[in-house]
């Protein structure tokens, strides 16, 4: 286990948070399309170590933490259309949770302007709103009373199963390195969008896959996003809050079949 946590903190606890955001060269320059995986907050990007290629498409994960500027949500999403601008060929977004929402910012707000840059988008565990949220208070502990205790609860909601032991070891690692005033930053933005009433003009492919036994975002949040979609369609999986870690085989399944699909439209 120690040389598989080392392993893991290496790759996916920056040395410098305030490196800019960026993709490989080699991604940037390829001209198939491509699954970028962002992770909610406060989690490592190691949640999609496993996925490496669906339906012909590579994936590779973008850490949304780093970089410098604004981390609310809108700037966020900013940068990351900004990477999608400069790629020579078609992204699937795939995010979790927070990430997931930062996914549905980046069609609603930069779609139009990336075009066929932007394929389609994978959301686990999200919603379009924070009303109902099982976490409510997560910004004022992140302000005043992020304790070791404290960030082990947050990631422990995280999961309905829990994760191999060194994921969780490396899980408690990145969030304990992470800019506590980074992370208040994305959480607290959140909790003042709504963007419900904008989602059926997302021309966008949506694949909704949901971790039915979530304590934190509920199956209805799940339908009421999917629902509003023009072009969405919602799996419900058999997992927690992060349903990639939880039943990864059927996630996979669900992201084969929706991007199989993508590519022969």
């Amino acid at each position: 286990m120690p040389d598989a946590l080392a392993a893991l903190d290496a790759r996916y606890i920056p040395a410098d948070w305030t490196a800019p955001l960026s993709l490989r060269a080699d991604l940037l320059a390829h001209e198939q399309p491509i699954v970028i995986a962002l992770p909610g907050a406060g989690c490592s990007p190691a949640l999609f170590r496993d996925l490496v290629c669906t339906a012909g498409m590579p994936w590779t994960t973008l850490d949304w933490f780093m970089g410098e500027g604004a981390f609310d949500p809108v700037a966020i999403a900013e940068r990351i259309a900004g990477l999608l601008a400069h790629r020579a060929g078609p992204t699937v977004l795939a995010g979790h949770s927070l990430g997931a929402f930062l996914s549905l910012l980046v069609g609603l707000r930069h779609g139009t302007a990336l075009g066929p840059r932007l394929a389609g988008l994978i959301l686990s565990n999200t919603g379009a709103r924070t009303v109902g949220h099982g976490d409510p208070s997560l910004p004022e502990r992140i302000l005043h009373h992020w304790t070791p205790q404290a960030q082990q609860a947050f990631l422990e909601a995280c999961f309905h199963v829990p994760p191999p032991e060194p994921l969780a070891r490396h899980l408690q690692h990145y969030l304990a390195a992470l800019p506590a005033e980074r992370l208040h930053a994305a959480v607290a933005g959140l909790r003042q969008l709504d963007v419900l009433h904008e989602l059926h003009r997302l021309n966008l492919p949506v694949l909704v896959a949901h971790g039915e036994l979530d304590r934190k975002r509920s199956v209805q949040t799940a339908r009421e996003m999917a629902q509003a979609l023009p072009l969405g369609r919602l799996v419900l999986l058999s997992a927690g809050h992060t349903p990639m870690v939880e039943c990864p085989g059927d996630y996979h399944a669900a992201a084969s079949t929706f991007l199989t699909d993508l590519r022969s439209d």
